[in-house]
This record gives structure tokens, sequence and C-alpha cells, in this order.
């Protein structure tokens, strides 16, 4: 019973978007997904700070053992830095 209400319900969503969003990959999660339509920057201070803390350490951290991969740090680091700053 469960699957098939499953079913009912993908069908349903994907006839609720339409057919030109569902052959694309975007289309085919915010059809089967219930997503909000205005997403915006929630300011939280406390969480901008321990991610920075935590993402400088991953960072610094990648700059010891592997020197070459310290770039993928970057974003976090200097994202959450804004944001800790309340620049986002």
């Amino acid at each position: 019973m469960r699957r098939q209400r499953n079913k009912i319900y993908w069908a349903l969503s994907f006839a609720r978007c339409g057919l030109q969003n569902v052959f694309t990959f975007a289309g085919v999660i915010n059809c089967c997904f219930i997503m909000s339509r205005n997403e915006e920057y929630v300011e939280n201070r406390k969480r901008d700070w321990l991610i920075f803390a935590v993402s400088l350490v991953g960072t610094l951290a990648l700059l010891v053992i592997a020197p070459e991969w310290v770039w993928v740090g970057f974003p976090f680091v200097f994202t959450s830095l804004a944001g800790a700053l309340g620049r986002l």
C-alpha cells in the first residue's frame, strides 16, 4: 500500500510541474521534493563562526597534509567568515 501511495505521489508531482520541467535535473528536484521558492540567507553568526573555525582547521590541515588541495577549503573559510562578520 505504501509503495502504491509513493507512486501516486510521484505521478501527481510530475503532473503538477508540467512536462517541460520534468526533463531537466532541476525540474525533477523541484517537482519531486517540495522546496522553498524563496530561499534566502538566514543570519546566524554563531553557526557561521563555528563553520569558519572548523573549515579553517580543515584548510590548515590540508595545507600540511596535501598542499596542492588547500584551495578546496577556501570557499568554506571565506564564505563563513563573510557571514560571521555580517557581510552576506
